[in-house]
């Protein structure tokens, strides 16, 4: 029999422990059964959550390299360039300007 021990150790004090405590408590499978579901399930979820964000980059950079292919330039991260107060409130006037002539 090929079989290997592992001790958990809840403090009740803590609520998410007294939280965890009580579902298992409450579970019609063993604590043994129940903890390897659980940890089997957590782990697929990992694998999920890894495979959608890989294929996220994949498809992420596959556009950036085509958006760069066919506009002959080199895509960077900007940041938004920030409008002068000045400037800003004189084009508020002009537009101001132009709607009032409607």
């Amino acid at each position: 029999m090929n079989i290997y021990n592992v001790k958990v150790r809840l403090n009740l004090d803590k609520p998410e422990h007294l939280a965890a405590y009580e579902i298992l408590k409450g579970s019609e499978k063993s604590m043994s059964q129940f903890v390897i579901a659980a940890v089997n399930a957590y782990g697929g979820y990992l694998s999920n959550e890894e495979e959608k964000d890989l294929l996220l980059r994949q498809v992420s950079d596959t556009v950036r390299s085509t958006l760069c292919e066919v506009l002959g330039v080199s895509l960077s991260t900007t940041k938004p360039v920030e409008i002068p107060t000045d400037i800003a409130e004189e084009s508020g006037e002009i537009a101001d300007d132009f709607l009032q002539n409607f």
